[in-house]
């Protein structure tokens, strides 16, 4: 509370205090002045006749009530248009508590995943694998010429190394002329064989005598799970 709001409080005292120490005194004059005029009319009328002095003192109490009446209200009306102060008080502000700002979490950049590359085992691996045809006449006649073929086919993207063609009965039967490729005692020697075909030309002579010829063809190569082979079998007819 200030002091501004202390001296009002004090002036509202002080003009309520002046207020009911007028309403006394004017009660004590309005007393003193009843009392002296009843004194006056008692003595006027004192040889009268007892009901006029009744009439009189009826008449003097009526007045005195209309005056003390008018007396009241005349300072109830003071008192209720006479403003008192009342101290509102100022509300003071209440401070607000400070928020301060959490700092936003740093994005963490995401980290590249690691690319696994699976890498084929062997058995996974495509082995290279090749397939081997035989072309020849079935029947020849004595002491002809004839060729005998050897296609081979490499089907896969992979060179196929050492390459050989082996033979057996056949070169002890048939007297060779010619061979596309190098002939080795009973072996062929194609060496390597790249995807795609290759063909092998044996230029053979057949005997001086009828006989039947019975051959198994046998290929290999470096890569091989297995050997390849076929049967071939040619006929020599005709007379000595």
């Amino acid at each position: 509370m200030g002091e501004a709001e202390e001296v009002n409080v004090m002036l509202n005292s002080l003009s309520i205090l002046g207020i009911v120490f007028a309403l006394v005194l004017f009660l004590i004059a309005f007393s003193a002045i009843i009392l002296y005029i009843a004194f006056r009319v008692k003595e006027a009328l004192r040889e009268e006749g007892k009901r006029g002095v009744t009439v009189v003192k009826v008449a003097f109490l009526i007045g005195t009530l209309f005056l003390a009446g008018g007396g009241l209200y005349f300072f109830g009306r003071v008192i209720t248009q006479t403003p008192i102060s009342t101290v509102t008080p100022t509300p003071t502000a209440t401070p607000k508590p400070t928020t301060t700002p959490l700092p936003s979490p740093t994005p963490t950049p995401s980290l590249p995943l690691p690319t696994i590359t699976e890498t084929p085992t062997p058995s996974e691996t495509e082995k290279p694998r090749l397939t081997l045809t035989v072309t020849y006449p079935s029947r020849v006649r004595i002491r002809s010429k004839f060729t005998v073929t050897f296609t081979i086919i490499n089907p896969t993207e992979t060179t196929v190394h050492d390459v050989t063609i082996h033979l057996s009965m056949l070169l002890e039967q048939f007297s060779v002329e010619s061979s596309s490729h190098k002939l080795v005692g009973n072996v062929i020697e194609v060496g390597e064989a790249p995807p795609g075909t290759i063909i092998c030309q044996l230029n053979l002579i057949s005997p001086t005598k009828p006989t039947k010829a019975h051959e198994t063809v046998t290929l290999t190569y470096r890569e091989m799970s297995k050997p390849i082979t076929q049967e071939i079998e040619i006929a020599v007819t005709g007379k000595p």
